[in-house]
C-alpha cells in the first residue's frame, strides 16, 4: 500500500509504499453461530488485527468468545486458555472481570438491544508456544478490554462465536 508522508520540513507530501494494512477476509454472518476464519494464517504477517463492526446476537445475552486451531479449522482447541476480560458500564465505577481456560473471552455479554464492536490483535500466530490476543469492546451499555493465550502450539486458524444463538453483523 502507500501513504502520504511527509519530507520533514517541506509543505508538501509524498506518497511512499508503506507496510499498511491489508484487508484478507471479511465475513458478514446474517443466522451463523460460528464464524471460522481459516486458510488466512500464514509466515508472510507477524500481526493480525479481527475487527468487529455492530454484531448483534438475535436472541438471550451472550458474549463473544474465540477458539483457535492447529489444524486449518478441522477442530478448535478446548483447553490451554489464559484469558481475561474486564470491562465497566457507563454508569458504573466498579470494574468487573472474566476469566476462562476454555476460550478467550472478547466482549462482555451483550443483548439484541445493543451492537458490538471492537478490535482485536492476533499476534505470535503460527509461533510454538505463544498465541496472544488482545483488545478493545463496546457493546452499549458496557466497554471493555480482553486478554488471552493459548501456549500449545503454533495456531493456524480460528473460530469467532457468541456463547448461545446465531448472530449478525461484520468481521
Amino acid at each position: 500500500g502507500q501513504a502520504l508522508v511527509t519530507l520533514g520540513s517541506s509543505t508538501k507530501g509524498v506518497y511512499r509504499a508503506v507496510n499498511c494494512w491489508k484487508l484478507l477476509n471479511t465475513k458478514t454472518p446474517t443466522a451463523s453461530t460460528a464464524l471460522n476464519f481459516t486458510s488466512l494464517i500464514s509466515v508472510t504477517y507477524t500481526l493480525y488485527a479481527l475487527v468487529v463492526n455492530g454484531l448483534v446476537p438475535n436472541t438471550g445475552t451472550p458474549g463473544l468468545k474465540m477458539q483457535v486451531s492447529t489444524n486449518n479449522g478441522s477442530s478448535y482447541l478446548a483447553t490451554g486458555y489464559q484469558s481475561g476480560f474486564n470491562r465497566i458500564f457507563y454508569n458504573g465505577t466498579t470494574l468487573s472481570n472474566q476469566n476462562d481456560t476454555t476460550q478467550i473471552l472478547l466482549t462482555a455479554p451483550t443483548s439484541t438491544s445493543f451492537a458490538t464492536n471492537g478490535i482485536f490483535y492476533l499476534a505470535n500466530v503460527g509461533v510454538s508456544p505463544g498465541f496472544m490476543c488482545f483488545g478493545a469492546s463496546g457493546n452499549g451499555n458496557t466497554s471493555g478490554n480482553t486478554v488471552g493465550f493459548n501456549t500449545s502450539q503454533a495456531v493456524n486458524a480460528f473460530t469467532v462465536f457468541f456463547t448461545s444463538g446465531n448472530f449478525s453483523g461484520t468481521l
